[in-house]
């Protein structure tokens, strides 16, 4: 009930944040976005806010900047991989074209940084995460197919860890956490954020390109996924009873 209803104001919160208009480029926007997939880089936002004090109107704007640079991360990743399929329908680079796509993705990421302006608290946190992701999209397309696991833990840890976890910092934040709790939700992201890749990794084993099952097996990234699972929950353990979402969010990975 919490992830659907949170889910609910996430996505009317974007679509009061994007700009206005009736042209192919601004159908595209919304094409990018809609419908949403697991939205679970600022559901982690809202749960960390939640668990170190109560969720603002900033919290969804924050959560909603932070969805709109994973949205732009996808569009960008799905033309350099030629992925033609995102959320089961047609990528925006097939529906729309590579040149507009590109807009679409730049367009994103510049309003991302637009509605954090507002949030100067946070905004280095989840600015340094993008860029970031882009060190590890770099990194992946020069890496050779006899990665070693360390070159694809760094992959990992640039590409998804870096926004999960800036996700938890921003919503600790703007919670009101003391900096124990923030830097406790920072190691709990990365960890779930390194989780997530490998399941992801896990779900897609059937698909070309860098997947961390070539140096590990399906029995092994499982254990790997366990530990980290294990390793985020110790540290949210300092907060006792106002973590249960954030934990819940954290276990849902089971069941893919």
């Amino acid at each position: 009930m919490w992830r659907k209803e949170k889910r609910k104001r996430i996505d009317e919160a974007i679509g009061f944040l994007l700009p206005k208009g009736e042209g192919l480029f601004h159908q595209a926007l919304n094409y990018s976005l809609f419908p949403g997939g697991k939205r679970m880089r600022p559901l982690l936002c809202l749960a960390s806010c939640e668990a170190c004090g109560d969720i603002t109107d900033e919290a969804y704007r924050v959560a909603s900047a932070i969805e709109l640079i994973h949205s732009y991360s996808l569009v960008h990743d799905d033309i350099i991989d030629t992925d033609e399929i995102r959320r089961q329908k047609p990528s925006v680079y097939k529906e729309y074209g590579e040149n507009l796509a590109i807009l679409v993705g730049d367009a994103l990421l510049t309003l991302s940084f637009e509605i954090l302006i507002d949030s100067q608290d946070v905004a280095k946190e989840i600015i340094l995460a993008s860029s970031k992701m882009i060190e590890g999209q770099v990194e992946e397309m020069a890496i050779s197919e006899q990665a070693t696991k360390d070159q694809l833990h760094q992959i990992s840890l640039k590409k998804t860890a870096s926004l999960f976890s800036a996700s938890c910092v921003a919503g600790g934040i703007i919670g009101g956490g003391n900096r124990k709790q923030v830097d406790a939700l920072r190691i709990a992201g990365e960890k779930f954020g390194l989780a997530f890749q490998i399941a992801d990794d896990l779900a897609d084993k059937e698909k070309g390109g860098v997947n961390i099952l070539a140096v590990l097996s399906p029995e092994s990234a499982k254990e790997e996924i366990t530990s980290l699972i294990d390793s985020a929950n110790t540290h949210l353990s300092i907060f006792q009873d106002t973590a249960g979402v954030i934990k819940e969010l954290i276990h849902s990975i089971n069941n893919w």
